[in-house]
């Protein structure tokens, strides 16, 4: 069952990303770029609004670092432990048995 939700969250991951590439690319393509603001969505040109048009550059570079970054801590907090739980699971169990006292602790 979670293999299927990692997926998705992946797919999702990698759908944002291709969109946010996309808006980029459009932007240095075409000079226009997707802009939303207070859920109306309209295009921003680097010619009439030149703060809007870098802004979501800006934010649309950003979106794709940040899940790069959440990817790796993921992955790698993954590895981490399993790293842990496998140099735990090396080890042999922990002798805290009480015992009586012999004549040579005395």
């Amino acid at each position: 069952m979670r293999n299927w939700k990692t997926f998705l969250a992946f797919l999702v991951l990698a759908v944002i990303t291709i969109f946010c590439a996309y808006q980029i690319y459009s932007g240095w393509a075409y000079g226009e770029i997707r802009f939303a603001s207070r859920g109306a969505a309209w295009y921003v040109r680097f010619d009439s609004h030149p703060f809007w048009f870098l802004f979501s550059i800006g934010v649309y570079a950003l979106i794709p670092i940040l899940f790069g970054a959440l990817i790796y801590l993921v992955v790698s907090s993954k590895t981490r432990w399993r790293k842990i739980l496998r140099k735990l699971a090396s080890k042999p169990p922990l002798d805290n048995a009480r015992r009586e006292p012999t004549d040579r602790d005395s």
